[in-house]
C-alpha cells in the first residue's frame, strides 16, 4: 500500500497528495505517521510544509516520529521541537533525537543551531547517548565558509624539510 501510494505521489496524482497532506487530521496515529512516512519518502518539499504542522501538532511517540521524518528530509523547521525530547529521562529517546540532530547538520546553514544542542550530550551520563553526540558532531558540516580557507596542517609545513633531506 506505502508503495502505491509513493509511486501516485510521485507521479502528482493530485487526489493522492491532496489526501495525504490533509491526513495530519486523520483520526489514528498509525494513519498520520504512514501518510507523512508517504509524504517523506518522496522527498518532495510541498512534503515539508504539511509535516511540519503534524509534528507541532502531534505529541509523544508521534511527534518524535514525525520530527525522525523531517530530518530525514534536513528540514531545520523541527528543531524548537528537540531540546524537550533532549531532556527526556529515556536514553533512548535522546539518542534517537541525537541522531535527528546530526541529520539536520548536514546542512550549512542548520549547523550553528545543532552544534549548540548537541555539545551538552557530550556529558550524557547515558554513554550511547554521549558517543551519539560525538559522532554526530563529528558528522556536521564542517565546509569553510566563503573567502576563508580551512586551517592550515602543521603537518603540511613539515612535508618540504623531508622533500630536502
Amino acid at each position: 500500500r506505502r508503495a502505491a501510494l509513493t509511486a501516485l505521489v510521485r507521479l502528482q496524482d493530485l487526489p493522492t497528495v491532496t489526501h495525504l497532506t490533509e491526513a495530519h487530521c486523520a483520526p489514528t496515529a498509525p494513519d498520520r505517521l504512514e501518510a507523512a512516512a508517504v509524504l517523506a519518502a518522496t522527498g518532495k518539499p510541498e512534503a515539508i510544509a504539511p509535516l511540519q504542522r503534524a509534528a507541532q501538532a502531534a505529541e509523544g511517540n508521534e511527534r518524535v516520529e514525525l520530527c525522525a521524518l523531517l530530518a530525514e528530509l534536513g528540514d531545520s523547521q523541527c528543531l524548537p521541537l528537540l531540546p524537550a525530547m533532549l531532556a527526556s529521562p529515556q536514553p533512548e529517546l535522546r539518542q534517537r533525537t541525537t541522531l535527528m540532530l546530526a541529520l539536520i547538520g548536514r546542512s550549512p546553514a542548520a549547523v550553528e543551531a545543532v552544534a549548540p544542542l548537541l555539545l551538552p550530550l557530550l556529558q550524557d551520563p547515558e554513554p550511547r547517548v554521549a558517543l551519539a553526540a560525538a559522532v554526530a558532531l563529528l558528522s556536521l558540516h564542517t565546509a569553510a565558509p566563503a573567502g576563508r580557507r580551512p586551517a592550515a596542517d602543521p603537518r603540511d609545513r613539515a612535508a618540504p624539510d623531508r622533500e630536502r633531506a
